[in-house]
């Protein structure tokens, strides 16, 4: 990874804020008699909400979650582990569809968090939590190999 393909702080705090706005902002009441079998599926009917984050074309929360996945921080509960290890334990299971798998359940978990947050404190949480994952990685990128 190269220094180019870290995202700015500034750009990041862009695109959280979009996100949080395009979820909470959001008229949930269009939803009253839609029932989601799960997350997966709630998230894919997510995906393609608007999200004006102000950078040319408009974007959908899928759009600002392809450019954050880097940053946002992934918990491995129970149930997170309980996949991981399904996953390990199946022979036929390629790397590449074990990790896609687990991010796409990373952007699930972050978008419910970003869905949540209630209180400035909690966001700023949010925040620090990302900016913490993008400084890393931008010093992973900025030091000799």
């Amino acid at each position: 990874m190269n220094i180019m393909e870290v995202l700015s702080e500034q750009a990041m705090m862009s695109y959280l804020e979009s996100l949080r706005k395009a979820l909470q902002g959001y008229d949930y009441r269009r939803l009253y008699n839609v029932v989601f079998v799960n997350m997966e599926s709630f998230y894919c009917y997510m995906r393609d909400v608007p999200c004006a984050c102000g950078f040319g074309r408009e974007k959908t929360v899928e759009d600002v979650l392809d450019v954050l996945t880097p940053y946002i921080p992934y918990a491995l509960d129970e149930n997170n582990f309980g996949r991981l290890v399904q996953y390990m334990l199946l022979t036929d299971a390629a790397p590449d569809h074990m990790e896609k798998n687990i991010i796409l359940q990373a952007r699930i978990d972050f978008m419910n968090l970003v869905r949540k947050v209630r209180t400035p404190e909690e966001w700023r949480q949010v925040i620090s939590i990302c900016n913490t994952i993008r400084t890393y990685r931008e010093d992973r990128a900025l030091s000799p190999v």
